[in-house]
């Protein structure tokens, strides 16, 4: 019964034996009903390859059963396996398994497919002498599995159980070649066989053998033969028939035993087999997914064979992409899987040929906008259920994404949404082109703002992320440590309003920041940081011993987090975000921490700040001093030079005059604790000005600080840098205005 079930129409992305799935697909794909299961939901012919795997595992000898019965054991072995593995690969109901929900049925059945490659691997490796079945009783086994095999994928031709023989085929045939090379008679077996030949019958066999034995065929006379029959027959071939497909399919897998660009075949030849081929592309609409797949796949491998061939093949090629990438959605995702990878693949050929004609040259810069716009339309297609297959497209299609240069981004607001997608993929893709994308909408939006004198307010989109922040009680220890995708995609949102703000200006920052504190934005993301740190178990992490350093906290790396435990690459996060809140947000910090009412928390976060973040934050602020000193222009007439000074050891800027050869100055200390302790302004030398007016300006400078902290450090985009320069000039205004 379970040979009756069509492969799932992914699978012709995933399985070595490519779109030869397609064929086996073509048969009813209704739900298998009637299936005998345990109580756990396994099928007996799971339950007992089960158990056999497990025999085998434990080395159980087969020496006194019956030779043709081991056969055939072996073989039912073999192709429920290769159903376990399509079932692990697609994470499908109602197969080996009626259900992957549970942890134990996955484990079996992960259990199942590694026990039986390893026992396969492990009898090619002994099978010596396999071709004509001499030598040790494990080559006269193999000899014996293969003819089976053979004759099973001819007699079931285009049916599901005709595709899982050809699997088991191939499986044996590449552990084979892989242990003992392609054998000195080779040749003459691949004669005897007579499969390779374009056929309904021979299709299944043709292509295990093509896939199974790979690159060691490259020498062979039979398969250059093959693949030059093949090209052309393409060269005569027509959109639509099933004598056309099964040519493909063929072609395919007869191309991949050769290097890219080195097929045995006249260059006439492959000129006819592309032109015709790309005449099919004139009409898109008359492919199905099948089609579109094997076409893709075949144009891979020809067009970089006729790379100097000038010709409209190029520009049909790319239109044919762009189309399949943007074709009105008539079904969900899964079945166009295999053209999107295949059309992806070939775009990717296509841009990295070496030398490629001015034809080529010329599509590729005119078509780069509807590129583009393509790709991200597949980037906004729902996403019902992810699996294997799934995964390989989006990893693609977000590296090609993510090269996409800026222009090409005119509307971010679609993005936005992307970025609390399921798909960790399309999350890092779309946070990537926001993170890239952001800076110059915010340097065109500061310049609007400030024109037509509006206020300004993050998107909505990327506010309504920030809803419904994530708990640490909803998630278990063991959970959490693997870094969830909602709690990944709030994070990153966070990461991107901070990337508004530091590309703003200081009008569009102080609005920004407005936003935050009116929705109280700010408190729960504080809450869950401290929660997942352990702040409020009063066990911080400790950043010297997990390794992480001032660069990790003023910086964090996507791709090089990606590579980090799931669990460090979470930490990572939260504390360069903790960074960013302390740098352009302090004040909201500040306010949280007033209100929050556990002490304990309150205590560790102090001390994890004070000693981990704040003297970054203060070193940022005297770094900023000084540039700003270094920029100010020399005084004119009868103004006195303002003298500034930073020490750093001290936590302090000194600024003073020169009257009578002497030095009034003033020292502005920033406290260990900054930025929740407050800075402080004291008197260090006063000169020609009595008592009473210096503590007056001493005071008054105290006070624009002061300010600074009541109104949350929001009146300039570097709060910190505002609040020292703010007191030095109200220091210089009172001096000047004195002398």
């Amino acid at each position: 019964m379970l040979l009756q079930h069509a492969p799932n129409p992914s699978l012709a992305l995933t399985n070595s034996l490519g779109g030869v799935s397609f064929l086996a697909a073509s048969q009813t794909r209704e739900t298998v009903v009637g299936i005998q299961r345990d109580a756990r939901g396994c099928s007996i012919p799971g339950r007992m390859a089960l158990y056999m795997s497990k025999l085998l595992s434990s080395d159980f000898n087969f020496e006194h059963t019956e030779f043709s019965c081991k056969v055939d054991l072996i073989v039912y072995l073999s192709l429920t396996a290769e159903l376990a593995t399509d079932q692990l690969t697609t994470m499908a109901d109602h197969s080996v398994w009626d259900s992957l929900s549970d942890r134990d049925n996955l484990a079996d059945l992960e259990t199942l497919v590694t026990s039986t490659q390893k026992y396969m691997t492990g009898i090619a490796g002994r099978s010596q002498g396999w071709r004509d079945g001499s030598g040790t009783e494990e080559a006269q086994l193999v000899h014996t599995l293969i003819s089976k095999l053979i004759q099973q994928s001819r007699q079931y031709s285009l049916s599901p159980t005709g595709f899982y023989a050809s699997r088991s085929l191939q499986t044996i045939l590449q552990a084979l070649t892989e242990r003992h090379g392609f054998p000195s008679s080779g040749e003459q077996w691949l004669t005897d066989t007579d499969c390779l030949t374009s056929s309904p019958s021979t299709v299944y066999p043709a292509v295990a053998i093509l896939a199974g034995l790979g690159e060691t065929l490259k020498t062979s006379k039979s398969v250059s033969n093959f693949c030059n029959r093949l090209v052309s027959d393409i060269a005569g071939a027509k959109l639509g028939q099933e004598k056309s497909f099964i040519t493909l399919v063929l072609l395919n897998l007869a191309m991949q035993v050769y290097d890219i660009g080195e097929l045995p075949v006249a260059n006439n030849r492959l000129v006819f087999a592309v032109r015709q081929i790309t005449s099919w592309l004139e009409t898109p609409q008359d492919f199905d997914n099948a089609f579109a797949t094997e076409t893709c796949r075949c144009l891979q491998r020809l067009l970089p064979c006729i790379k100097d061939v000038y010709g409209s093949y190029w520009e049909k090629a790319i239109d044919f992409c762009i189309y399949l990438w943007t074709k009105p959605p008539s079904q969900p995702i899964e079945p166009r899987l295999p053209e999107i990878h295949a059309s992806l693949r070939l775009m990717i050929v296509l841009q990295s040929l070496e030398e490629p004609n001015d034809d080529l040259v010329d599509i590729l810069e005119t078509s780069m906008s509807k590129r583009s716009a393509a790709l991200i339309e597949l980037l906004k297609l729902p996403r019902e259920k992810h699996a294997q297959p799934l995964e390989i497209v989006d990893s693609i299609l977000c590296r090609q994404v993510e090269k996409l240069p800026l222009q090409d981004y005119d509307d971010l607001s679609e993005l936005y949404g992307l970025v609390a997608s399921d798909s960790r993929a399309i999350q890092t893709a779309a946070f990537s082109i926001l993170h890239k994308a952001l800076p110059a909408v915010q340097e065109k939006l500061s310049v609007d703002i400030l024109l037509e004198k509006q206020e300004a307010r993050l998107p909505d989109e990327l506010l309504s992320l920030l809803l419904d922040a994530p708990t640490l009680d909803s998630y278990p220890d063991d959970s959490i440590a693997q870094f969830p995708n909602p709690v990944r995609s709030y994070l990153l949102s966070w990461h991107l309003v901070f990337d508004a703000f530091r590309a703003a200006s200081f009008k569009v920052r102080s609005d920004y920041a407005e936003n935050l504190k009116t929705e109280n934005y700010i408190g729960p993301l504080m809450d869950f940081t401290f929660d997942v740190l352990g702040h409020s178990a009063a066990h911080a992490l400790s950043l010297d011993r997990v390794g992480f350093t001032a660069d990790h906290i003023r910086h964090y790396d996507l791709a090089l987090a990606e590579s980090e435990p799931e669990e460090k690459n979470m930490q990572w996060l939260f504390i360069h975000l903790y960074y960013l809140v302390l740098k352009f947000v302090p004040g909201l910090f500040k306010a949280w921490y007033i209100d929050c009412r556990s002490k304990q928390t309150k205590i560790a976060v102090e001390g994890w700040m004070t000693k981990y973040f704040s003297p970054i934050i203060i070193s940022e602020a005297l770094d900023d001093v000084v540039r700003w000193n270094e920029a100010q222009e020399a005084p004119t007439g009868d103004e006195k030079e303002l003298i500034v000074k930073v020490s750093r050891a001290a936590r302090e800027v000194i600024a003073g005059y020169e009257v009578d050869d002497l030095n009034a100055s003033i020292a502005i200390r920033i406290p260990p604790g900054f930025p929740l302790d407050a800075v402080t302004v004291v008197g260090i030398n006063r000169v020609a000005v009595d008592e009473r007016k210096w503590k007056s300006w001493i005071m008054t400078t105290q006070g624009v600080i002061t300010f600074s902290v009541c109104t949350y450090f929001l009146t300039h985009p570097r709060v910190y840098l505002h609040t020292t320069l703010s007191a030095l000039l109200t220091f210089h205004k009172y001096r000047a205005g004195a002398l």
